[in-house]
């Protein structure tokens, strides 16, 4: 027998209420005591999704670092003349850092946009399903949200910062 409780009830009370009822002869379990096996599943896969995204934001931190240093290469002759107008090295290497902290933020911004768009139309319209009839959940939580943005700043930082010292250290610039 399968009883829908409203979402506001406390669930473990009304188990209670209803072993008195019953008896020591019937088995009384909620959704999640009945599908234990499932959630250890999706929690895993969460496990695993969380891992994957940052190998994924890793690699695309490398992407970042390349990026900077080609548009090094391509203004090698605008820095040049900055250069020559007095900036220092340190200040010409601080516009690359902050080039670096624009792409991650902008980057960071679409990605969060894009996929609170996929999961509003999967909890909507169920594109994704498990098994034939049961829809993928996806729920996009505030713990997530701030997860996923350390992971992506911290990538994103730490790369512009270590471009920025590891090239800013020579006396004279050669862009």
């Amino acid at each position: 027998m399968e009883i829908k409780i409203d979402k506001n009830e406390n669930i473990y009370e009304i188990k209670k209420i209803l072993k008195k009822k019953f008896g020591s002869g019937f088995m009384i379990k909620t959704r999640i005591e009945e599908e234990k096996y499932f959630y250890k599943i999706v929690n895993t896969e969460k496990m695993f999704i969380y891992f994957l995204f940052s190998l994924i934001t890793l690699i695309t931190g490398f992407n970042l670092m390349s990026a900077i240093y080609i548009l090094q290469l391509d203004k090698k002759n605008q820095l040049f003349v900055l250069w020559s107008f007095g900036y220092s090295l340190s200040e010409i290497q601080k516009i690359f850092f902050y080039i670096g902290i624009l792409i991650t933020f902008f980057g960071w911004s679409t990605g969060i946009f894009v996929s609170y768009i996929v999961s509003l139309l999967q909890r909507t319209y169920h594109f994704f399903k498990m098994i034939d009839k049961i829809p993928f959940p996806v729920k996009f939580t505030i713990k997530n949200f701030f997860l996923i943005t350390c992971v992506i700043f911290m990538v994103g930082i730490i790369i512009s910062i270590f471009f920025y010292y590891s090239r800013s250290n020579r006396k004279y610039p050669n862009f």
